[in-house]
């Protein structure tokens, strides 16, 4: 009898730990399946955006000098002593002031068969600074031009284009013509209007008339001081 009742008793524990798990197998069966796609859906395709605006592009040249006090000697290639002007900004980022192109030498330094250009900054450095200085020389500016982040431009073919956001937050496609580009901005000739939203991030999976969710705008790294293309 003792043995009988020890079957009966294990024959009980099976059965309620079997029924145990059939009850969170059903449980997660009938569960939400939530997938990437059904978010989508949902709440549309996350994106981050930026609106168009006219502003100032900028174009720097970087070249590298010594400084002694205020006066600054730097060495450009032909291709920068085309570009670089007496009377230009000089923008020293390393020590936070600025100043001015006030020589360019007509004939190559016969150590080096580069020019030598003569910078004065608006204010000594702070303290004795031995080495090399990197500056920045502001040669050209176009004015309240039309310009977007370079990361919302794409390639088709030999064409440009940008992923655009509706009134509806839908994505569409639109054509562009590119000028010049400087630093993480570029210029737009054609396409694009003051106001409307580009794209900038999260493009990879986007097609035609896709439902968006807009994140906030990214901040722009200031294109002084930055190779121009």
């Amino acid at each position: 009898m003792v043995r009988l009742g020890f079957y009966l008793l294990l024959v009980t524990l099976v059965a309620v730990s079997v029924n145990w798990k059939i009850g969170i197998i059903q449980e997660k069966r009938s569960a939400e399946v939530v997938s990437i796609s059904s978010e989508y859906l949902k709440y549309g395709k996350p994106v981050e955006v930026y609106t168009v605006k006219r502003q100032n592009l900028d174009f720097y040249e970087k070249v590298s000098g010594s400084v002694n006090k205020r006066n600054v000697v730097a060495f450009i290639s032909q291709l920068q002593w085309n570009k670089i002007e007496v009377g230009q900004l000089a923008v020293l980022s390393q020590f936070s002031t600025k100043g001015k192109v006030i020589h360019k030498s007509n004939q190559r330094d016969d150590m080096t068969g580069l020019f030598q250009i003569g910078v004065k900054l608006e204010q000594p450095l702070e303290k004795q600074y031995r080495g090399n200085i990197v500056l920045d020389i502001k040669t050209k500016s176009i004015p309240h031009t039309l310009a977007i982040p370079f990361s919302a431009v794409k390639m088709e073919g030999e064409k440009n284009f940008v992923w655009m956001v509706t009134s509806k937050d839908i994505a569409m496609k639109k054509y562009i013509k590119v000028g010049k580009r400087s630093g993480e901005l570029a210029e737009i000739l054609n396409g694009l209007k003051e106001g409307e939203k580009v794209i900038v991030r999260g493009t990879s999976l986007l097609e035609k008339n896709d439902q968006l969710r807009l994140n906030q705008e990214p901040k722009l790294v200031e294109n002084s001081g930055v190779k121009n293309d």
